[in-house]
């Protein structure tokens, strides 16, 4: 062979190895940066599992107390209960009749003044729809008073006249 075709496939073969070299570089650095990305999703993933997590726990532990709390109280209540002697007991059911009293005194009450304002409304119903047929009927009774006046006037004035012409014709019948 020659030796310009063997500088020539050696060149070749050069270029080529440094081609892979380059491609292999290359997808070497991407696999690389796949991983960190994979790595970084994985550790974003992780934490918001953990905080969701944390939160989670958190509710649960602040529900547990609530109904701890709520446990205590309800307990303390039956055992206060259950404790009460036979007079306590008496005594409270005293009170509760007395409480459940006074409330249908109140009840009973506020049912009166209801029905006292019912009527009081009523009556000034009653009243303004009587002044007003009053004061309609007093209007119309001056209508017919001045009406009246006026024909009593035109009566007196007629007597007048008719009286004015007897007085003319038996003047003028003595002459």
């Amino acid at each position: 062979m020659s030796s310009k075709v063997q500088v020539g496939l050696t060149s070749g073969i050069l270029g080529l190895i440094l081609f892979g070299i380059i491609i292999g570089a290359y997808f070497i650095q991407e696999t690389k940066n796949t991983a960190e990305q994979t790595k970084q999703t994985a550790f974003n993933n992780t934490k918001i599992s953990q905080d969701f997590d944390k939160r989670v726990s958190t509710f649960i532990d602040n529900w547990q107390k609530r109904v701890n709390v709520s446990n205590k109280i309800n307990n303390g209540t039956q055992s206060k209960l259950l404790n009460l002697s036979m007079e306590q007991a008496e005594q409270e059911r005293q009170l509760l009749s007395l409480q459940r009293n006074a409330t249908e005194i109140l009840h009973k009450q506020i049912s009166n003044e209801k029905n006292i304002q019912d009527n009081l409304t009523r009556h000034r119903i009653v009243a303004n729809y009587t002044r007003d047929n009053t004061i309609s009927i007093l209007n119309d009774t001056q209508r017919l008073i001045e009406q009246l006046n006026a024909t009593q006037q035109k009566a007196v004035a007629n007597l007048t006249a008719q009286h004015d012409d007897i007085l003319n014709i038996i003047k003028n019948n003595t002459k």
